[in-house]
């Protein structure tokens, strides 16, 4: 649609000029002659071939918390030089290939073995250079470990995006989220957060991932005033609010009849945020062109745990039949089991007619095909997330 050409024929003239520009803005309207069938087929293609190099390292699945819904065994230990040196080279000899390498630290607990990332980062980083290729990494870590000289030290080391789980409130959070002898760790991994922002620098995102159970429903005042803290004019934190999943069928039985069962009482949250004058900067990377997307869905993604086994999925690398080949003499070794899930192109069977397709290329984790349009997030989250994000601009209701 022409904006500048509304004219009483349209039902764009129901609502001003100005309106109608700032919802071409948004891009909630389009030019009429845009092909938006090859422009979701690009978004599909960059999104399931990206150029990038992507890489999750485990240095350790040693972890220093016991969470109640964790679905890991946590029996393997570090990463061993050797392997460390495996990588480096499979690195070195295939970076060629690629635009750019992005590596994601995580666990176990990532920062038990923080010299692994630094030895790691420092020659990614050389043969980066060397090839003239970007270097980026961020890193999943439970931040109880995580203070002002730490944070200081990955920074300098190119991990620029956090992602820590901050379950609710103290008493929540403390209920789920403990140390290996069940102390609480919530005021620890806050005071953490508190200080890292007095830190000068700009250079950093951190999101707060919050899983949620019913027992948050008691303490919303509380929860709100918390987010509240963290965000306030500070950009550089984000919220993703999430609900606790039984991940493998190893949660315990005290979460599971706390579980929240439907989408409805996260819509709620996010209503209560949205009325009221509480800081929440919700993170919207998903809302991005294949932003929904699972990494194991990605062709130049993989994951490596700390004894060099390669895998395409975070979750159920414990299980041997996982794994999807191996890094040998700087070679990426695919085996069968690679193949046929690459392979398998079965989509959603809502995909060709979802206005939400780009974020989710109809395929959003190739080792959990659904048979049906199973979008939680798009179904019933997104209105009230964008509500969020434009919370003081508001459209006028078109009618008729």
């Amino acid at each position: 649609i022409d904006v500048d050409s509304i004219n009483d024929e349209t039902f764009l003239n129901k609502i001003s000029k100005k309106e109608a520009l700032g919802l071409e803005e948004k891009g909630i309207i389009v030019d009429d002659s845009l092909d938006e069938d090859s422009i979701l087929n690009e978004i599909i293609l960059q999104t399931v071939s990206p150029s990038t190099l992507t890489i999750f390292i485990n240095p350790t699945e040693s972890c220093n918390f016991r969470c109640k819904y964790c679905y890991e065994n946590h029996t393997s230990g570090v990463m061993q030089s050797e392997t460390q040196d495996e990588i480096i080279r499979t690195i070195r000899d295939n970076i060629h290939h690629y635009t750019a390498l992005h590596v994601s630290w995580f666990g176990g607990e990532p920062l038990l073995y923080l010299d692994c990332i630094e030895y790691l980062t420092n020659n990614f980083k050389k043969i980066c250079r060397f090839n003239k290729r970007l270097y980026s990494a961020s890193i999943t870590t439970n931040g109880y470990l995580l203070s002002p000289n730490v944070f200081n030290r990955l920074l300098d080391l190119s991990v620029k995006s956090y992602q820590i789980t901050l379950d609710g409130v103290e008493k929540t959070h403390d209920t789920y989220r403990v140390m290996c002898g069940g102390l609480p760790t919530y005021n620890q991994i806050y005071s953490n957060i508190n200080k890292i922002k007095k830190i000068n620098r700009k250079d950093y995102i951190i999101n707060i991932r919050i899983n949620l159970t019913m027992d948050i429903k008691s303490h919303i005042t509380e929860f709100m005033q918390s987010i509240d803290k963290l965000c306030r004019d500070d950009s550089r934190i984000t919220v993703s609010i999430k609900k606790v999943g039984n991940w493998l069928n190893k949660s315990e039985d005290s979460i599971l009849k706390k579980l929240i069962t439907d989408d409805e009482f996260l819509c709620y949250i996010y209503g209560q945020f949205a009325a009221s004058d509480y800081a929440i900067n919700i993170n919207t990377s998903f809302l991005n062109p294949g932003g929904i997307v699972c990494y194991a869905a990605k062709r130049n993604n993989y994951f490596i745990p700390s004894d060099g086994s390669l895998h395409k999925c975070t979750v159920d690398f414990e299980d041997k039949e996982s794994i999807i080949g191996e890094i040998k003499n700087g070679r990426l070794y695919h085996n069968a089991h690679y193949f046929s899930m690459i392979s398998n192109s079965k989509k959603c069977k809502s995909f060709e007619k979802c206005f939400a397709a780009p974020l989710c290329c109809g395929d959003p984790c190739p080792l959990k095909k659904p048979d049906i349009n199973n979008c939680s997030i798009i179904n019933t989250h997104l209105s009230h997330i964008i509500a969020l994000i434009d919370k003081n601009k508001e459209f006028a209701l078109i009618e008729g």
